[in-house]
């Protein structure tokens, strides 16, 4: 196990999260592990208050799986059981935007939906839904502005028709 300074491991969370480098030990590129017991004192000390909520979410989630996994000790987060799980709830949200965007007949509509997602992926699939519609409520009214613009340019002396 490698220890680290606070900063230069807040400074490679960072990094990761930029996409500049991946989720292993920056010394030896293994698996990261932490400490479940050390991660809760980490952040229930006066130092982690000033993390960005973001930050304090997810190391709270993962001192929460360590211990269901590690207990007390090491164990590792970013295993291939989360990446599955945060890829099925970034899959679900764009299956729920694509529904969203295309609008299919609403007969289809209710076979499409799963009705046997978790909770979670129940949710990214809504919220996509929700951003999809939205997404195509605004492009069908800028086409419209557009179209109402180009039929302005096509009158004669480029003026609106009285009504």
């Amino acid at each position: 196990h490698h220890y680290f300074h606070r900063g230069c491991m807040q400074q490679w969370i960072e990094q990761c999260r930029a996409g500049t480098a991946g989720a292993t030990c920056p010394i030896c590129r293994g698996a990261v592990q932490f400490h479940a017991q050390r991660l809760e004192q980490f952040l229930e000390d006066a130092d982690s208050a000033s993390l960005p909520d973001e930050d304090r979410t997810f190391l709270m989630q993962c001192a929460e799986r360590l211990r269901r996994g590690a207990g007390d000790g090491w164990g590792e987060v970013f295993t291939l059981e989360n990446a599955k799980r945060w890829g099925g709830i970034a899959a679900a949200g764009g299956w729920g935007f694509t529904l969203g965007f295309a609008q299919p007949p609403l007969y289809l509509q209710d076979q499409l939906v799963s009705r046997t997602l978790s909770w979670e992926h129940t949710v990214a699939q809504g919220v996509g839904y929700i951003v999809g519609a939205l997404a195509r409520i605004f492009f069908e009214h800028r086409k419209e502005e557009q179209r109402r613009q180009d039929e302005r340019k096509r009158r004669p002396g480029g003026r609106e028709s009285p009504r």
